[in-house]
């Protein structure tokens, strides 16, 4: 299924898999490359949506039923699929035209997908008895076969019409991954295989590489979320906050959500202030922190107490993770190694960080030092 190792994810290390690693990094999945394609993830996002609403739509206004998993992979392999070979698998307007035999390609493509990532995870007993593999027992061995013509067929299809189009001299300002790799192999010297089979190999790796993983994610969290009514409202408030709900989010807005990081539900002890007053941590999350030189550092696992009015740093955390600090006329000096990773200037029982939080889902602070205790 892997077409005898060419595959980026099954090919041994060597210059083969270094030279296709590149051409992948550079050509798809580089930053710029990103940003130039990032109208694709907008258009399948919206075009997903509208389906949506026109499911709820049919049912007049009540709740409608919506397999999560199912949603979120036929969206991202919509998504990568044209980015790849500037295909979609899931397309009303195909179904429309009655443009069956295409439709059947795609629907036969998908479906030989879900059953590759099925074969993925079989045990086979002929990989622990070499002897009794001519019995193909469960037919595992045939079914095997049978995937890899499919995904093959369809793959030789796609790369005919790529072929056809860049020598027809159609559309070549807008080309696809495909269209990139057709290019590069020209006059490329691979002395394990053919140009054929590394094309349709590379193409066919990035495809199964970005489908399954980020499509189980995505429904996961989107179930949690609609599982959990205060975590949701929580997350819709900052958008309606931060975004409006007016246009979707962007890829630049990530950075001023700070409930979508790491802020957390978490059902922590009581902790005991310097008057008796026992305190309970409620959540968990991480702080971003600009120091006196202009560097960030991120503070992990921090406890959310609602009634403590300062943001706290506890030295003994910062030594368990190899840290050291010395305090020397009002100025405490926290080091990691040979390097001051922590400034503060005392006051009374205190020091005062020098630097400022960054953003934070737990806390906020809104002066030029924040407090840290010893």
């Amino acid at each position: 299924m892997g077409y005898n190792y060419p595959m980026l994810g099954f090919a041994p290390y060597g210059p083969y898999w270094r030279e296709i690693r590149k051409i992948a990094t550079l050509q798809l999945l580089s930053n710029g490359q990103l940003e130039l394609l990032k109208q694709v993830h907008a258009t399948e996002i919206a075009v997903r949506i509208k389906e949506l609403h026109r499911l709820w739509a049919k049912k007049d206004g009540f709740s409608a039923k919506v397999d999560l998993k199912k949603w979120c992979g036929d969206m991202t392999l919509n998504v990568v699929l044209k980015m790849v070979v500037r295909k979609r698998c899931f397309d009303a307007s195909i179904l429309m035209a009655m443009m069956r035999v295409k439709a059947r390609e795609l629907r036969r493509f998908r479906e030989a997908i879900t059953q590759f990532f099925y074969l993925l995870k079989v045990s086979v007993v002929s990989d622990l008895l070499p002897f009794v593999e001519w019995l193909d027992l469960h037919g595992y061995k045939r079914t095997m076969r049978r995937t890899a013509e499919e995904l093959n067929s369809v793959l030789v299809s796609w790369l005919e019409e790529h072929r056809r189009r860049r020598f027809s001299d159609e559309n070549n300002d807008n080309q696809d991954f495909m269209d990139v790799m057709l290019s590069i192999m020209e006059g490329a010297q691979f002395t394990s295989y053919d140009l054929d089979t590394i094309i349709k190999a590379t193409c066919m790796g990035l495809i199964l590489g970005g489908t399954d993983t980020t499509s189980v994610s995505l429904a996961g969290a989107l179930s949690y979320m609609a599982s959990n009514h205060h975590i949701l409202n929580k997350a819709q408030d900052e958008l309606d906050m931060n975004i409006s709900k007016d246009r979707n989010v962007d890829k630049s807005d990530i950075k001023n959500l700070s409930y979508f990081t790491t802020y957390s539900e978490y059902d922590g002890d009581l902790v005991l202030m310097d008057n008796n007053c026992a305190c309970k941590m409620i959540r968990i999350s991480s702080i971003h922190i600009r120091m006196y030189d202009g560097v960030e550092y991120t503070l992990t696992d921090v406890r959310h107490i609602p009634n403590l009015k300062k943001n706290m740093i506890s030295l003994a955390s910062l030594e368990a993770l190899g840290c050291k600090f010395v305090g020397y006329e009002g100025v405490l000096k926290v080091f990691k190694g040979a390097v001051t990773v922590i400034k503060a200037q005392q006051s009374k029982n205190l020091y005062r960080l020098i630097g400022n939080t960054i953003s934070s889902g737990a806390v906020v602070s809104v002066a030029k030092y924040t407090l840290a205790r010893v």
